[in-house]
């Protein structure tokens, strides 16, 4: 695939031979990205109808945030999904509090409830009773004030073909109301840490899986919200990507920001996270430090204690399909 142009208004590429005009194509919804097109984004132009109407109805937050002991504080959360078969507690009221330069693990087998309670905070998903708040505000009083407090990275790296990262990044700048100054400044600074010199001006079509997620990382990390919420960063990546997003985890949470961290790369929460919450069928069933896990449960390692906690023998050969966790470099 060939792109023929990542800027223009009618952006064409070349697939197999065929000229294809991307603005008529229905945008990717899975990846909740906003369209640049149908916002009337101007690339050449990014202070004009664009810029103005972000900065009238998305003014930049002033909120203080310096007397909340407790950046993020999730109380009761409950979700239930309804088939035609039966009803499925997908989350039981859950409760945790995250503070600032803290890194919260919050692990589990798969479809133990970690997606739905980062749906729910994000305000994607509406909880069935309890809330989420975010430097004060609560999801279900002010939704879209509360998103714009928070990074978001999922396992699925969210990003335009057909735009180049750094015209990706300048756009998601624009949608927060950032200055164009800044904007320049805060790519730059994020492209030396996150290693995206080197491809950061390419078409994002031909980027590989662990530099689209870097730089979807850098999307999140646009305008320096102070949560970062982190859904299987490192799914698909190498080791040396994954070390890079992880090293990176550090820095934030050196920087002050409160971390929510889903992974199955256990090894690495170990290093990185300061507590974790275990989830277990929609219900949290142990929470604390690594050393206060160690005392409750006899346990040394995190991969002992999800082996006693969903009460399954690993096989010798397969242990951590059983389980939906890996102590390896994928997962």
């Amino acid at each position: 695939m060939i792109v023929l142009s990542t800027f223009l208004r009618r952006p064409l590429i070349v697939d197999c031979g065929v000229v294809r005009d991307l603005s008529k194509c229905k945008p990717d919804r899975s990846t909740l990205l906003p369209d640049p097109l149908e916002l009337g984004f101007d690339f050449k132009r990014r202070n004009g109808t664009r810029k103005a109407l972000v900065d009238k109805k998305h003014p930049p937050s002033n909120r203080d945030l310096t007397d909340h002991q407790f950046m993020i504080r999730i109380h009761q959360l409950c979700k239930t999904f309804e088939t035609a078969l039966r009803k499925i507690k997908a989350v039981d009221h859950v409760s945790f509090e995250v503070k600032p330069s803290e890194v919260y693990g919050l692990l589990g087998p798969n479809g133990a409830g970690k997606t739905t309670v980062i749906r729910m905070i994000l305000g994607l998903l509406r909880p069935d009773s309890g809330y989420a708040e975010i430097g004060g505000i609560n999801s279900r009083e002010a939704p879209d004030d509360l998103k714009r407090m928070v990074g978001f990275v999922s396992a699925s790296a969210g990003v335009y073909q057909w735009l180049s990262g750094r015209e990706m990044l300048s756009f998601f700048g624009d949608i927060y109301g950032l200055e164009e100054t800044n904007i320049t400044n805060r790519i730059d600074e994020l492209a030396g840490i996150l290693d995206l010199e080197d491809f950061i001006d390419q078409g994002c079509a031909t980027l590989s899986t662990g530099q689209k997620q870097r730089l979807s990382l850098a999307r999140a990390l646009i305008h320096d919200p102070p949560v970062m919420m982190l859904d299987e960063p490192t799914l698909g990546l190498d080791v040396v990507g994954s070390q890079v997003i992880f090293n990176y985890i550090d820095l934030l949470k050196q920087r002050g920001k409160a971390i929510i961290l889903c992974t199955h790369r256990l090894e690495q929460a170990q290093r990185v996270c300061s507590r974790f919450g275990l989830l277990h069928q929609g219900r949290k069933v142990l929470e604390g430090t690594l050393e206060e896990l160690r005392t409750q449960t006899g346990r040394a390692d995190l991969v002992e204690m999800f082996v006693d906690l969903i009460g399954v023998e690993p096989s010798q050969n397969k242990p951590q399909k059983q389980l939906g966790m890996t102590t390896g470099s994928n997962s």
